[in-house]
Order: C-alpha cells, then sequence, then structure tokens
C-alpha cells in the first residue's frame, strides 16, 4: 500500500487463511433436567486459551481449534459445569454434540432451635416462617425449614404468649442453614377484676368511688351503679385491692388474678364515716 501524507488510506479488506492444523469444533448446551437450550453457556478448551458462548438455541462455534484431542470444559451459572472430549481434524468441522449440565439445587434447609428466653427450656408449638416456607417446632424446640430459596431471607417466629422474634439469614443453594439458638422473652400475663361497690348501710350503690391495685398504678372509678371494671391486671398470687369514697371508710378486698380471665371481687360494701359532734 501506498501511504499519502497528510491522507488517511484503506488497507480494504484482508482474508486470511486458516492453516492447514487446525479445524472447527461445534456442539450444542442444554439443561439436563428441562431439555431446555442454555445460553450464554461458556465453552473452553482445555490447552488452548480460547472460548465460546452458546447462542440463544445453546449452539457454539470454536474456530481455529488445533488438531488433536481436547477437553472442553462447560459452564454456566446455576448450573454445575461439565467436560467433553472432542478430537479436531485439520480443515474440518467437527461437532462435539449436546452438552447436557445439570441445575444447582436451588432450595436449600434451615434447623435451629427456639427457647423460652426466661428458663432457657424449650418451646414446642413456636412457627418459624417467611416468603413461601414455615413450619412449626417439636417438643424439644428444634425446627426444620425444607424449600429455603437461596439468598438473605427474614425468619419470623412467633407463639401464643411471648413476643414474635426475627432472624436474619443468609442461604446458601442446596446447602443446610443452622439459625442457632432463637430464645423468645415471655408476654406480661394480664388479666381484668369487676366488682361492684355499695354503701354499707343502705346497700345502695356508690358511684364515682376509686378502685385501684396496691402493688400496680392501676386505678378507676365506679359507674352509677357502683359497678368497676379494672383491666391490665398482671396475673399472680393474691393482690388486694383498695377501695375509697368521699364520706366513707376505705376497705380493701383480695383478689387472684387469672391470666386471660375476667375476676370478679364481687361486692364491696364502704361503711359511712360517722362524724361526731
Amino acid at each position: 500500500m501506498t501511504v499519502v501524507a497528510g491522507k488517511t488510506v484503506s488497507t480494504g479488506t484482508i482474508t486470511l487463511t486458516p492453516l492447514s492444523t487446525f479445524g472447527i469444533v461445534t456442539g450444542t448446551v442444554f439443561n439436563a433436567t428441562t431439555g431446555a437450550p442454555i445460553s450464554g453457556a461458556t465453552v473452553a478448551v482445555g490447552s488452548i486459551p480460547f472460548t465460546a458462548t452458546t447462542d440463544t438455541n445453546g449452539n457454539f462455534r470454536l474456530d481455529g481449534f488445533t488438531q488433536g484431542f481436547e477437553i472442553l470444559v462447560i459452564k454456566a451459572p446455576g448450573f454445575s459445569s461439565a467436560m467433553k472430549g472432542v478430537t479436531a481434524v485439520a480443515g474440518e468441522t467437527v461437532s462435539a454434540g449436546t452438552i447436557a449440565l445439570t441445575p444447582l439445587p436451588t432450595a436449600s434447609t434451615g434447623t435451629g432451635t427456639v427457647t423460652n428466653a426466661g428458663t432457657a427450656a424449650p418451646l414446642s408449638g413456636a412457627t418459624i416462617g417467611g416468603t413461601g416456607f414455615s413450619t412449626t417446632t417439636d417438643n424439644n424446640g428444634n425446627f426444620t425449614l425444607t424449600g429455603l430459596p437461596p439468598g438473605p431471607q427474614t425468619l419470623t417466629i412467633s407463639r401464643s404468649g411471648f413476643t414474635p422474634e426475627t432472624k436474619a439469614v443468609t442461604v446458601e443453594a442446596g446447602k443446610t442453614l443452622s439459625a442457632g439458638t432463637i430464645a423468645m422473652t415471655p408476654l406480661p400475663t394480664f388479666g381484668m377484676i369487676t366488682g361492684t361497690v355499695t354503701n354499707a348501710r343502705t346497700g345502695a350503690p356508690l358511684s364515682g368511688a376509686t378502685v385501684g391495685m396496691g402493688s400496680t398504678s392501676l386505678t378507676t372509678t365506679t359507674d352509677i351503679n357502683g359497678n368497676f371494671t379494672l383491666a391490665g391486671v398482671p396475673s399472680g398470687p393474691e393482690e388486694l385491692l383498695s377501695v375509697t369514697a368521699s364520706g366513707f371508710s376505705p376497705a380493701t378486698k383480695g383478689v387472684t388474678v387469672v391470666e386471660g380471665e375476667t375476676v370478679s371481687a364481687d361486692t364491696i360494701a364502704l361503711l359511712p364515716v360517722i362524724l361526731i359532734r
């Protein structure tokens, strides 16, 4: 070619003739489970530094393949790799045939134990779940989750009488994940007390009387019929209700609160205060 000063000269098209010691290898990569072609799979030659990528139909073509026997290494994301031996012939196209790749397991298993944070005792019947999976703990507080999708997951743990818990985990495809021990905090247990306050001399109901629980700051007042309801009272052994009203002597009444139930304190009669002049 002749180069002209200050100008761009085109060399035109240059055709390269393959050496007689090279050939071409073709083939197809597909999913061993579904039979569908795999696009984007990489086909590498063991001792030659060049690769090919499968097209949308799973086909590949390796040009300039050295004559003789070579091992093809085939890889694709989400699949186990495979190898295939092929013998190239100089100046010819040889087919490696179809190469099947097996999908990697996508679901995993998770295990763990749920306990009572207060006593460390195992909790049976606790529910552990997430998006698309759920199970419950056995008598020893143990659980096994199957079908966990890979990637970051949030386990939600719930049980009646306990504060719900969450635990973030990362699931690896095809592996068993240990969530360890998950301790649940017992919920405070509450009940409710009802009753009626009356005038001890006349039996008439007393409205506006104050009713409180000695060991708590809970108080309420009686309605026009002398009735009261004291809610949110911690369950436990017998506690004393204190009842006061203007013009009456205060009184107390022992009540045992049962978790989740309404307990009646019955009728509490207050004696009128007698003024001596």
